[in-house]
């Protein structure tokens, strides 16, 4: 695969992830379409401080432990941009897989999360930082779809 941005030809996969990597397809991306004096200058990283916060949306219900615990969890440990926990349980009612591990309910879930603690690091670091945060909840939880933006990434969307 190859990615172009206004007509130009960037680079491959590896290019593209090494871009990634360094920031430098972010700002690539912030500038296409930019005329030379609208375009803005490398940022040092995206920490999030100036980039506005989006909907974090946080479960306290005692009928959805598990759900409650993982929002929880996800609020202390992350300074969150933006948050949405989706439980995707009910289409997966009778999953052979959760039923072995002896879960009836709250078992599978779809999670977006925003937050600075990403800048820098590669789709698995961050899931690696994620599935740390969610170590002790993890027996709870069958299958865990995630995905994970730094504040500037949420921008450009």
């Amino acid at each position: 695969p190859q990615l172009f941005i206004g007509g130009e030809l960037i680079g491959g996969a590896d290019i593209v992830a090494d871009m990634f990597n360094s920031g430098k397809l972010q700002e690539a991306l912030r500038n296409a379409g930019k005329s030379d004096e609208e375009k803005e200058a490398p940022s040092a990283g995206s920490s999030g401080a100036n980039l506005p916060k989006g909907e974090i949306k946080l479960i306290e219900d005692s009928k959805r432990p598990t759900a409650s615990k993982l929002s929880s969890l996800l609020n202390e440990n992350f300074d969150l941009h933006a948050l949405r926990i989706m439980d995707d349980s009910g289409s997966h009612a009778g999953d052979a897989g959760a039923m072995e591990m002896g879960l009836s309910g709250e078992s599978h879930f779809t999670v977006e999360i925003v937050a600075p603690e990403f800048d820098g690091l590669s789709p698995v670091a961050r899931q690696q930082k994620v599935f740390g945060v969610l170590k002790d909840l993890m027996p709870r939880i069958h299958a865990l779809s995630l995905v994970t933006k730094t504040p500037a990434e949420m921008v450009m969307q």
